[in-house]
């Protein structure tokens, strides 16, 4: 196997790796905030490999705590947020590394935040934050809304990349 990086922190193989991490999430009870100092630049190292770390970070990272399980027995990360907001992130997918398409998709993202938080701030400033399916009003800070009317990034992504032969 080869050799595994988070940050500045070598490990021998990325089973090693992982395993320092869950090493992190279990030295903490559910509930608690992770407060040694190595531990928090470990997972703030760690976020910085997820495949949506700058949706994860949002307006930056204040703490990390141990969230409680969603889907099955084993609890979790959770970034608590500078503006006070928390979400959950997955170790496990900061340790794969993204594929061709991921990457390539993700550059395709960076090209077009600056227009699509435009097109947010102005559908915030406009009072029309609402659901394009139900009419019910959505909260600015919830981040798992998509506020775009319209097609799919992927569908849109997929469209470009097979204009110009996949």
């Amino acid at each position: 196997m080869a050799e595994f990086w988070i940050g500045q922190r070598w490990y021998r193989t990325k089973g090693a790796a992982q395993e320092a991490v869950r090493e992190v999430l279990y030295r903490y009870d559910v509930g608690s905030t992770v407060d040694q100092e190595d531990d928090h630049l470990l997972l703030l190292d760690l976020l910085d490999m997820h495949l949506e770390a700058d949706d994860k970070i949002g307006s930056g990272v204040e703490a990390f705590a141990i969230a409680p399980p969603q889907r099955g027995p084993h609890p979790g990360f959770e970034v608590i947020r500078t503006d006070g907001s928390r979400i959950d992130f997955s170790y496990l997918t900061c340790l794969k590394p993204p594929t061709h398409r991921q990457q390539v998709l993700n550059v395709m993202r960076d090209e077009v935040k600056a227009t699509a938080n435009a097109y947010f701030e102005a559908r915030k400033a406009a009072g029309s934050l609402i659901s394009d399916e139900s009419g019910a009003p959505l909260e600015s800070t919830d981040t798992a809304v998509a506020y775009f009317r319209g097609p799919s990034f992927n569908g849109i992504a997929r469209e470009f990349a097979d204009s110009l032969g996949g």
